[in-house]
C-alpha cells in the first residue's frame, strides 16, 4: 500500500511538472512607469498576507486607479521567437528602468532554465 501512494504522489508530481512545462512554453517581462493608486488596504492570495500582484489583477472588488505607461515589453517563446518594445524618448528615469527590465529578464529566463532542468530529471525517473 505504502509503495502504491508513493507512486501516485510521484505521479502526481510529474503531472504537475508536465502542466508547468505548457506554462513555460512563453516569457513575459513588462515594465511600466506611471501611476498606480489602490483604494484599499491590501490584496492577499490564499489567506496570505503579502501583497500579489496576480491577486490585484484578478480581484474584482479592487478599486484601482493607474496611469500606467508601457516602457519596455520583451517575450520569448520556447521556438526562439522573441520580441521586443521599448519606448522612446526615455527620460533618465525610464533608462534606468530599462536596465531593471534587463536584469528581470535575465533573472527569468535563469529561472525557466532551473525549471526544465527540474522537469527533465523529474520526468526522467523510473518508477
Amino acid at each position: 500500500m505504502a509503495d502504491e501512494n508513493i507512486k501516485t504522489g510521484f505521479q502526481n508530481l510529474k503531472d504537475a511538472v508536465a502542466t508547468a512545462i505548457k506554462d513555460l512554453a512563453s516569457l513575459e517581462v513588462t515594465t511600466y512607469s506611471g501611476d498606480f493608486d489602490l483604494t484599499f488596504a491590501d490584496v492577499k492570495e490564499k489567506d496570505e498576507n503579502a501583497f500579489k500582484i496576480k491577486s490585484l489583477l484578478e480581484a474584482k472588488e479592487a478599486d484601482l486607479n493607474a496611469k500606467l505607461h508601457l516602457v519596455a515589453y520583451s517575450r520569448f517563446e520556447i521556438d526562439a521567437d522573441a520580441s521586443n518594445i521599448v519606448k522612446h524618448n526615455l527620460t533618465e528615469e525610464e533608462r534606468m528602468l530599462i536596465e531593471v527590465h534587463k536584469e528581470m529578464v535575465l533573472a527569468a529566463q535563469e529561472s525557466r532554465r532551473a525549471m526544465f532542468a527540474f522537469a527533465k530529471d523529474l520526468l526522467n525517473l523510473k518508477f
